[in-house]
């Protein structure tokens, strides 16, 4: 479970933007320097000026971090500026975000060009990181999830599982034993928070946020994706769970390219229920607002009744899903959502 941060998030975006607007010119200054390794970008930055410039806090937000549009004309990049919940133990190093944002990019897959690597500005100790502006939308309470968005974004984590396959940064921490299941090192949080998507044709255009790459076994990863095809509503003292169609769309495109093997299979089911009945008792921040059945409800103060109900709930949404599958994995046609009720004296 991702706990939120102990610190006061708005005082120190509040603190960060005021730095970034006082010191325009250092900012400009330093950012110029990141792009000097590019120079088609950086003569799109050659005459920019403090006037001629603008930093606006960008509309959507992580918990890890501040993000801006810095903009001079119609040239736009995008400034990542690191909190200190951003940047703590179990956070993937800077070198290997990069290592594999290189890797991703070297092999067809659309990760937007970071300039230089981290630096500091303004006298902050927050370490930055510059990158391309990726246009596009990104999935939300206005723009849900399609069939096609959720068939591209199949297409790239199956890709990402498959590039995994040998990529062995030098400096990644790999101290824990794996297991018999397939596994590599990986994105780890391509959520739907996490893409940008193409207008005219829902694709996948940019994957952002690369600060928990790490080795994982794949069907975790893959459990961790679906989770976000999980619906969970509270009305009149009742869960409803459901596993939204578009999953189905982005398992047989995930499946077109690389097929999970059978103990794959078992183990992503089983987590994808664990996923399932935390959704009702967590709080979930890679959840879209919307989906939010209002205030998370506290496992401890679940009755073994409750639980009960709860857990026969989830299973029977998840276990309805995964029985839409052949033997090998493939959905015989587009299912509707498996849907399953139960009980809850709220």
């Amino acid at each position: 479970m991702v706990q939120k941060p102990t610190y006061d998030a708005a005082a120190l975006t509040r603190e960060i933007t005021t730095a970034l607007d006082t010191h325009k010119a250092a900012l400009l200054a330093q950012l110029k320097t990141q792009l000097a390794a590019c120079p088609a970008a950086a003569a799109n930055w050659a005459d920019a000026t403090p006037e001629t410039t603008t930093v606006t806090l960008h509309p959507t937000q992580g918990w890890s971090k501040c993000v801006y549009v810095v903009q001079h004309g119609d040239h736009e990049l995008i400034l990542s500026v690191f909190s200190p919940h951003g940047i703590d133990s179990e956070r993937a190093s800077f070198t290997d975000q990069k290592k594999l944002q290189d890797h991703y990019r070297a092999n067809g897959l659309p990760v937007p060009q970071q300039y230089g690597g981290p630096f500091t500005v303004c006298g902050m100790k927050y370490p930055c990181l510059l990158n391309a502006f990726c246009h596009g939308y990104q999935l939300g309470p206005q723009h849900p999830i399609t069939a096609a968005a959720a068939e591209s974004l199949g297409h790239c984590v199956a890709r990402s599982h498959k590039l995994a396959a040998g990529f062995h940064p030098h400096d990644a921490r790999h101290d824990w034993k794996m297991h018999s299941l397939p596994h590599g090192f990986v994105h780890g949080d391509i959520n739907f928070r996490n893409v940008i998507l193409d207008p005219t044709t829902d694709g996948v255009v940019g994957i952002l946020d690369f600060e928990r790459v790490r080795y994982r076994p794949f069907a975790d990863d893959l459990a961790d994706r679906l989770r976000q095809f999980i619906r969970v509503t509270v009305t009149d003292g009742r869960f409803s769970l459901c596993m939204l169609p578009e999953a189905a769309d982005f398992m047989r495109s995930y499946e077109a390219i690389r097929p999970l093997q059978p103990k794959e299979w078992k183990a992503l089911e089983t987590r994808v229920l664990m996923h399932a009945e935390r959704k009702c008792t967590e709080p979930d921040w890679d959840m879209l607002q919307d989906d939010h059945p209002g205030s998370a409800i506290r496992p401890e103060s679940l009755t073994e009744t409750q639980r009960r109900q709860l857990h026969e709930a989830a299973g029977s949404a998840v276990h309805t899903f995964f029985a839409a599958y052949q033997p090998r994995g493939n959905f015989q046609q587009r299912t509707q959502p498996a849907h399953s009720e139960a009980a809850y004296m709220a």
